[in-house]
């Protein structure tokens, strides 16, 4: 989930009742903003768009592992693959162009329009 508990906004995980709240991502810089997370379908990452000085990255973390996220691609709208194995994501300087990552390996897949 996300929740602005603290002043800014992060990513938490809670259990399905609402016991257990985690915390897993601790922005606090002012001019960066964290949000869209989307939990992949294996249930063991969480994509999440991440803003900074007019830069949007999307950024990768494990439920499991507070502060261990990584940036993965600069984009917005991400949607995963059914197996987990690729992320889709509209790139961040076109706005007609959907690209592919595998996240395993970092590899980018071809280009749509």
């Amino acid at each position: 989930m996300l929740s602005d508990n603290g002043g800014h906004s992060n990513l938490w995980v809670v259990n399905t009742d609402g016991t257990d709240p985690r915390q897993i991502t601790f922005e606090e810089d002012p001019r960066v903003s964290i949000g869209a997370p989307i939990w992949a379908p294996a249930g063991n990452r969480i994509v999440f768009v991440l803003g900074r000085l007019g830069h949007v990255e999307l950024w990768l973390v494990e439920p499991t592992e507070a502060a261990s996220a990584k940036s993965s691609a600069r984009g917005w709208y991400p949607c995963w693959s059914g197996d987990a194995r690729w992320l889709y994501y509209n790139d961040a300087r076109s706005t007609n162009e959907i690209n592919k990552i595998e996240i395993d390996t970092g590899t980018h897949g071809a280009r749509a329009r």
